[in-house]
């Protein structure tokens, strides 16, 4: 009678194990398999004027969760792991609406060093990537994300965002500095004069 007892008891606990494999399975078709993060949610797109502009001026673009979230995918299987051993450095504009992309950076890869200026330039130097490089342990592995940025409004307009959350109602330049250098390039009188006083521009 025992044996017939956990001959019988051993069936339900194989389908259990089984159907907890198989939910397993499922379950890492939404997580990533190096580290199980949630990979991010594909929106369903939305047909209107910055989405018409976004897919005709950068087709096939990513959105910013997935491009951060590739990013680690791809560094990953080379050894750089986020929290573990790897320090970020982040190079954007100055501009507060490029915010996002850097609280999305340090979300995946932890706290970063600072080292954009406007128009996304590096501007640290020796000095500066010295600085960042020793915040980091020798063997670290070091990741930088560094980039311009370029607005388009509601209206499907390239270079130009209403900041709203900071009170303003009309028009402003995104990115200012690299319209300003745009005009000059247009205009034919590029300024190559070096003003101690104003590095950035």
């Amino acid at each position: 009678m025992l044996r017939k007892t956990n001959s019988a008891s051993s069936k339900p606990r194989s389908a259990t194990q089984t159907t907890r494999h198989v939910s397993h399975e499922t379950h890492s078709d939404n997580t990533c398999p190096n580290c199980h993060h949630p990979l991010p949610m594909m929106s369903t797109p939305v047909v209107d004027n910055f989405q018409s502009t976004l897919q005709r001026v950068f087709p096939n673009a990513y959105n910013l969760e997935e491009f951060v979230f590739r990013t680690k995918q791809t560094l990953i299987p080379k050894g750089f792991y986020p929290h573990v051993n790897t320090f970020v450095c982040v190079g954007l504009c100055r501009d507060e609406i490029t915010s996002p992309f850097e609280e999305e950076v340090e979300a995946m890869w932890g706290q970063a060093f600072i080292c954009g200026s406007l128009g996304g330039m590096l501007f640290c130097g020796k000095t500066g990537f010295a600085a960042a490089h020793h915040h980091a342990p020798e063997t670290a592995r070091i990741v930088y994300y560094c980039f311009t940025h370029i607005a388009i409004d509601n209206l499907g307009m390239i270079g130009t965002v209403y900041r709203t959350r900071s009170g303003m109602n009309e028009k402003t330049t995104a990115c200012g500095a690299l319209a300003a250098f745009t005009s000059e390039i247009a205009s034919n009188k590029l300024n190559l004069h070096f003003d101690e006083e104003d590095i950035e521009m």
